[in-house]
């Protein structure tokens, strides 16, 4: 019946049909509906694209034949993509990139969004990852990662596509890590009640240097009985502090100990596979992989002054130590700063401990 309709049908009467439904039911059964709704949901995601790329082919066609140059063609396209799918022409520009390189570059993420093993979050986030790829090299982790969407969440997408994209791509990745140095900036948005949301994007270094020092001012005042702010309170007032009476104190240039895990492969310079940020002290938390390369290079941070104990599980060389100068000629190095509180870790989720498989027995 489906194959007599035109192309809107099915998908209007399946809007009627889904409006038409109760919610009367067994727990079980409404918790199985949810599943199946939510893979619908997907499986729509992917006819979506699929529409949105012939639409934008044909359109394409139709405008430069008429006599459209190909930039008022595309920005054309764009726009009406983005007015169907209720956004804007720039949200609708990602929209059809994304379906170009679904059907033309990733056929197998493709097929996953339409079985519903993935959402298009999640593809859009394997999209992004590897956007500065070749096609060939998006075809490989395509075919590499297709088949294992099914288990995979939001983070652990977005690091699995990263983590391939360093390996495919090692130099560009060590070579943007250096260039996104340039992108560093200070932002601002409105926030909710009279507030709003004051950004920094600093490299790594900086960036975490910043938060470990307002964390353990935070943790300082925390232990005063006086003190009635939150952690959260004291940090904020710290910033404002800093930013605003910087005459009131001195500079402080505290020091950082990044959890970085490498190969021995990696550390010595004779492989690409991509670093792991596990964790940082003094309560600043970052995560996931990165290029080696780039993680060998990082200012401040060399393999001559890192203190390395190797994991005989997981036959990686561990650098849990990687201190960076004071600037004082006599004290090359500063010592470990004597936290009130427990030293906050937080391991990569596919770097965590296995289960011990005497559990339950």
């Amino acid at each position: 019946m489906i194959e007599h309709m035109s192309s809107i049908e099915p998908a209007t009467a399946l809007i009627a049909a889904l409006a038409a439904l109760d919610t009367h039911g067994t727990d079980a059964g409404m918790i199985d509906e949810i599943t199946a709704l939510e893979r619908l949901k997907s499986a729509i995601c992917a006819r979506q694209a699929r529409v949105t790329d012939a639409f934008a082919a044909s359109q394409r066609a139709t405008l430069v034949k008429a006599g459209s140059n190909t930039r008022d063609a595309r920005r054309s396209v764009c726009a009406q993509v983005g007015l169907a799918r209720r956004d804007s022409p720039h949200k609708g520009g990602r929209h059809v990139g994304l379906a170009a390189t679904l059907v033309h570059e990733m056929p197998g993420v493709l097929a996953a969004l339409e079985r519903g093993d993935t959402s298009e979050w999640r593809v859009t986030l394997i999209a992004r990852e590897t956007a500065h790829l070749s096609p060939e090299q998006r075809a490989e982790i395509d075919a590499a990662i297709a088949g294992q969407l099914a288990g995979w969440g939001d983070g652990r997408t977005e690091r699995e596509a990263r983590a391939w994209a360093h390996r495919l791509d090692p130099h560009g990745a060590a070579d943007r890590a250096r260039k996104a140095e340039g992108d560093r900036r200070v932002s601002i948005r409105p926030a909710p009640d009279c507030m709003t949301y004051l950004t920094a994007l600093l490299p790594v270094k900086q960036g975490v240097a910043v938060y470990g020092e307002l964390h353990r001012r935070a943790m300082t005042g925390a232990v005063d009985p006086a003190e009635h702010r939150s952690k959260g309170q004291i940090m904020a007032d710290t910033l404002i502090d800093r930013v605003l009476t910087p005459g009131q104190g001195e500079p402080v240039a505290p020091a950082v100990e990044v959890h970085l895990v490498m190969t021995d492969r990696t550390l010595l310079d004779t492989d690409d596979e991509p670093a792991q940020v596990g964790g940082v002290r003094a309560g600043a938390r970052a995560s996931g992989p990165g290029p080696g390369q780039g993680r060998r290079d990082d200012q401040g941070v060399g393999t001559a002054g890192l203190h390395r104990r190797h994991d005989r599980r997981a036959g990686r060389h561990r650098r849990p130590q990687a201190r960076f100068p004071t600037g004082r000629p006599d004290v090359p190095h500063r010592p470990r700063p004597v936290l009130p509180h427990p030293v906050l870790r937080r391991a990569d989720p596919a770097h965590r401990p296995r289960p011990c498989r005497q559990q339950g027995r």
